[in-house]
């Protein structure tokens, strides 16, 4: 027998509120206003910094959107009633543990004033973005609508570097201009790959419209990540198709479509950006050119820097020297000792953190990771072998592969402190929450 009443559709019953929601009372109706106002300045988030980069490049000056949704959304999150719906699950609470952290180990930083600028940044713009997802995503067809945000937002990225990108003098594929965020190979290669495993979402909808328009985003977005020369996103590419195998039961076919697309990718690119993949062990008797040495000793500097931040770990175990503040303490140690030294990051977002605010907080930062990856494949697990769940599994299997990019390229990037963890964790807490209400009980 059908556990589904009689007319309505599994995926009807997915995408429907409550019966509290269908027969709202005056406060639970207000509620729901707050929450759809506040879900679509979340959208308007998502997308301005790309809007800010459009105009600037267009008219030269940035649009405020930003601005006007960084001052609604703290004010409109308190007003939504589900302030702290994040703390519903342990991740919430491991992510709500971090802050202190950060605090204490920034009233202890080697230079506080800058550790308490970076903070002043990161909180309002980043970190509470895991509470503003969890609190205004409230039901499936919320998560959903944020990730065709997600998906929009992709599409500016890919667009702008289309009309606006350029080989630098290495050969790589950067973005000149505009704000700069992008200005780094490795930025936008990075935001490539998080946008691939986006357009996999859309190619999951059964509109043909959709299938084209995914299939288009992704073959016009491979080329242009190798383009960067970003060899730590090849590997984050690599381990996403290997996710991609694993997932599905057609793998012959999902084989075939990886490799005619990395073919395409790989026949258009050019001859250094490819010598430079090429050098993973930087082996120099490889080198051909001065381009390849540089390419080589990117690649000595960053394991230095591993170890440069292991050390600085060991030394500084509670609270580390202090957010941001890694290059400091090694140009202040090499300075000592009358040395030169660059001034460079970890290149590393786990040791980021554990040098610079200490191992308990990077036990928060590494709870967070694993949690998103237990929640997904838990959901994932319940959700695949039912055609009815097929929504909500697609969704998933976009997050499960969204939190392993990060997962796998922030071990070659400093991303710690922005707002790419927060989100990709608000927005499978918020998946995940609004499941459970229809599936199965889930063990959290």
């Amino acid at each position: 027998m059908s556990r589904f009443p009689s007319g309505n559709s599994p995926a009807d019953i997915v995408l429907t509120p409550s019966l509290l929601a269908q027969h709202p009372q005056p406060g639970q109706q207000a509620k729901l206003i707050v929450q759809r106002v506040g879900l679509w300045v979340l959208c308007a988030y998502v997308v301005s910094g790309f809007l800010n980069e459009l105009t600037l490049r267009l008219v030269g000056t940035q649009a405020y959107l930003l601005d006007v949704t960084l001052v609604l959304l703290p004010f409109l999150w308190l007003a939504s009633g589900d302030t702290f719906r994040g703390l519903r699950h342990p991740i919430g609470k491991w992510w709500v543990a971090f802050l202190p952290l950060l605090l204490i180990a920034t009233a202890f930083s080697i230079w506080r004033s800058g550790s308490l600028a970076l903070l002043m940044n990161y909180i309002p713009r980043s970190y509470l973005l895991f509470f503003y997802v969890t609190a205004l995503a409230a039901t499936f067809s919320k998560c959903r609508q944020l990730m065709y945000v997600n998906i929009v937002a992709s599409f500016m990225m890919l667009g702008i570097c289309i009309f606006y990108g350029a080989d630098g003098k290495d050969g790589r594929y950067y973005l000149p201009g505009g704000s700069g965020f992008f200005g780094n190979g490795n930025d936008l290669a990075f935001q490539l790959l998080i946008g691939i495993t986006r357009f996999m979402y859309l190619f999951s909808r059964k509109s043909l419209l959709a299938k084209v328009l995914a299939l288009s985003g992704i073959a016009a977005s491979v080329p242009y990540l190798l383009w960067t020369g970003s060899r730590a996103c090849v590997i984050g590419a690599i381990a996403y198709g290997i996710l991609l195998l694993y997932l599905t039961r057609r793998r012959i076919r999902v084989l075939v479509i990886i490799t005619v697309v990395a073919a395409i990718g790989l026949a258009f690119a050019p001859a250094r950006v490819l010598n430079r993949l090429r050098l993973w062990t930087g082996d120099a008797t490889h080198a051909t050119s001065s381009d390849d040495m540089s390419a080589i000793e990117s690649g000595l500097t960053r394991m230095e820097l591993l170890k440069r931040s292991i050390s600085e770990t060991i030394a500084h175990p509670l609270l580390g020297v202090g957010p941001g503040q890694f290059p400091v303490a090694v140009s202040e140690e090499a300075k000592a000792r009358d040395e030169w030294s660059q001034w460079l990051v970890t290149h590393n977002s786990y040791t980021e953190v554990s040098s610079e605010c200490g191992i308990p907080a990077f036990i928060c930062y590494m709870a967070i990771i694993v949690a998103c990856f237990r929640m997904n494949f838990r959901l994932r697990k319940v959700s695949a072998n039912r055609p009815e769940w097929a929504e909500i599994a697609n969704l998933n299997v976009a997050l499960l592969s969204y939190i392993l990019v990060y997962a796998v390229c922030s071990f070659f990037f400093s991303v710690a402190y922005t707002g790419t963890l927060p989100y990709c964790a608000g927005q499978t807490l918020a998946l995940y929450l609004a499941a459970k209400q229809k599936l199965d009980p889930i063990n959290g």
